[in-house]
């Protein structure tokens, strides 16, 4: 009796119910009362077979026949599974299990058997099927590339993205050991990384350059119980991103610096300039004191060349950018370019007809490509072509990304192609740094790449180059295009006068500001009251209401010169302005809204220059 109990009570907990049939002259059906209490029937409760089988769902009936009677008449065990619909409408799942057994002393035939109910068993299969179909989907679609790997370092899985970025096609091969299938990655980084997080436990990430995918590659692997969990997805974008950054800030600090030496540098220019101009015209008697004074000169000039190229790749030179007919200038150039290169290199002028203008300062323009084609003589010393060729071009967004600090536009390109000797990947990252050059120590300064560079990004274009050993270099200049039609100018007289007005000139440095008043004073006959601050001009400009003009400096300290113009400017509406600086910002050039814009004379500037600039402003009509 205590035995029947438990055994009622495990049926009950495991939801598990006996069964009987006996076969003989009669069928008859044993169900126990755990198993009735699976279909909904109280016990007791005796049963038909063709009472249970309504029960049965009817897509699975046949199959229960038929394991039942494979059973009684072959002697195999039943085993099957399906759903019922209980006496409450309640769908279940059942798993039954049966064989055939022989009674002792009598022809009869007894299949006995159990029966589960397995529903929730079903469900929690149901359930994690569903999530691993939605695993599947995600990893299936995800952009990062999936792998598994078991603990034997066979692939188990490997999803769309990573067949994708390791350039295969068709259904993914599982089952192969990784190490077999790639050698080359044992003793690498990756193999010791996959390794210890497998032994450790413990997660692995790794940023390399995969020859095989042709890309650089960032990989995180996961440890688990059964192998490894391994995401990658290429960073090559990153990366290119991240060295273009790096090359632009680099490219910044390099421009910063090279344009503080250039101020300086202008300021002694400056000096020098201005007391050759005033002993050329002391010694114009002296043969020997002339001549030493425009020895003076001539070196003077060529330093204010040198800065003029700093002060370009640093984008703080002064442009004067205007509508200009780029074929124009370009064909105009052939016959000095012919005579500046070698007898032995081909020139080849290419013009895109109906070019709209580009705005753009012509002299500069012109200087940057003699700077290309006497770059691309001395890269053909054995004589080859070099092919100008003009045309217009819509940068879009995707190809301007491609460049740091190049935006999407509307632009003239001028493309400088030679046929020469090439630049190698290495020095190809370095051409547009100042005093870079692969020339023979003698034979280049570094400054007409950078200078290119720098008047290109000033003129608020581009530059690109693309080089290979042995195969040529081609440079192409992006110009903007101009809203304007292009204007004629009139050329102005080389020799203009001085003049007897007074002129207060402000300057922070001694020596500048003593060879500019001597210029002003001695050489035009101009009254030149002079002063080292703007507190001080500002105080002059108060008690003496003859000064005609300002000429300041801009970088001093305290006032600069533009805050010191528009004070003065207050205290005196009539008064002209002119701004002189060793570099000239793109503030000062070009103020802000609101703000008066003054003419500047760039450091260092000749006695002709200075008197012509004056004369130009002082000729004005208030």
């Amino acid at each position: 009796m205590l035995n029947d109990s438990l055994l009622e009570i495990t049926q009950k907990m495991a939801k598990v119910g006996g069964w009987s049939i006996t076969y003989g002259a009669t069928r008859s059906l044993y169900c126990s009362p755990a198993m009735l209490a699976i279909f909904g029937y109280q016990s007791p409760t005796v049963l038909t077979l063709e009472e249970i089988g309504r029960h049965i769902l009817p897509r699975y009936r046949s199959t229960v026949l038929d394991c039942i009677q494979n059973c009684r008449s072959a002697g195999a065990t039943c085993d099957t599974e399906f759903e019922i619909e209980t006496v409450d409408g309640v769908r279940k799942w059942i798993h039954v299990i049966g064989k055939a057994e022989a009674v002792d002393e009598s022809p009869d035939l007894l299949v006995v058997g159990a029966l589960q109910d397995i529903t929730q068993q079903k469900q929690q299969e149901q359930e994690k099927r569903l999530i691993s179909d939605r695993l599947l989907v995600t990893l299936e679609n995800m952009t990062d590339a999936f792998y598994l790997l078991d603990n034997h370092w066979r692939l188990v899985y490997v999803n769309k993205a990573a067949m994708k970025l390791v350039g295969r096609v068709g259904k993914p091969a599982t089952g192969f050991v990784l190490w077999e299938e790639f050698p080359y990655l044992l003793d690498t980084p990756l193999h010791e990384g996959f390794y210890h997080a497998m032994r450790t436990n413990t997660p692995f990430h790794y940023e390399y350059f995969s020859n095989l995918m042709n890309n650089w590659i960032e990989l995180d692997a996961f440890p688990s119980p059964e192998g490894l969990a391994v995401y990658f997805h290429s960073i090559t974008e990153r990366k290119q991103m991240q060295q273009r950054l790096e090359q632009s800030q680099h490219m910044e600090s390099i421009g910063k610096l090279t344009g503080h030496v250039a101020h300086d540098f202008n300021n002694l220019l400056t000096i020098i300039l201005g007391n050759a101009d005033l002993l050329q015209d002391l010694y114009q008697y002296h043969e020997q004191g002339h001549r030493l004074a425009g020895a003076i000169r001539s070196a003077a000039l060529k330093g204010s060349e040198l800065t003029r190229r700093l002060l370009a790749y640093a984008r703080k030179q002064q442009l004067a950018p205007r509508p200009l007919d780029i074929n124009e200038l370009v064909k105009g150039m052939r016959e000095l370019l012919v005579c500046t290169l070698s007898v032995n290199i081909k020139i080849i002028v290419l013009v895109q007809h109906d070019l709209p203008p580009a705005l753009v300062d012509e002299h500069q323009l012109e200087g940057a490509l003699l700077n290309l084609s006497i770059n691309a003589r001395d890269a053909m010393p054995k004589g080859g072509e070099l092919t100008i060729s003009t045309s217009e071009i819509h940068v879009q967004e995707d190809e301007a990304r491609k460049h740091p600090d190049f935006r999407a536009g509307h632009y003239i390109e001028i493309k400088v192609k030679d046929t020469g000797t090439g630049i190698s990947p290495e020095n190809l990252k370095h051409v547009f740094e100042p005093f870079f050059t692969t020339k023979e120590l003698g034979k280049g300064t570094g400054l007409g790449l950078s200078s290119v560079f720098g008047f290109a990004k000033q003129s608020h274009g581009h530059v690109t180059i693309t080089s290979q050993p042995g195969a040529g270099t081609s440079v192409n200049l992006y110009l903007p295009v101009s809203s304007e039609a292009v204007r004629a100018i009139t050329e102005k007289p080389e020799q203009p006068s001085g003049g007897n007005e007074t002129i207060l000139l402000v300057d922070d440095d001694e020596m500048v500001r003593n060879a500019a008043q001597s210029m002003l004073s001695t050489r035009l006959g101009y009254d030149v009251l002079a002063v080292s601050n703007g507190d001080t001009a500002l105080s002059v400009l108060k008690h003496n209401s003859e000064i005609k003009l300002m000429f300041t400096d801009v970088m001093m300290p305290g006032l600069n010169g533009h805050e010191l113009a528009q004070q003065a400017l207050q205290l005196r509406p009539d008064l002209k302005i002119l701004l002189t600086s060793g570099f000239i910002s793109t503030t000062l050039a070009n103020p802000s809204p609101g703000e008066s814009g003054f003419p500047v004379l760039p450091k260092p500037y000749s006695q002709i220059e200075l008197a012509r600039t004056l004369r130009d402003i002082l000729d004005q009509p208030l």
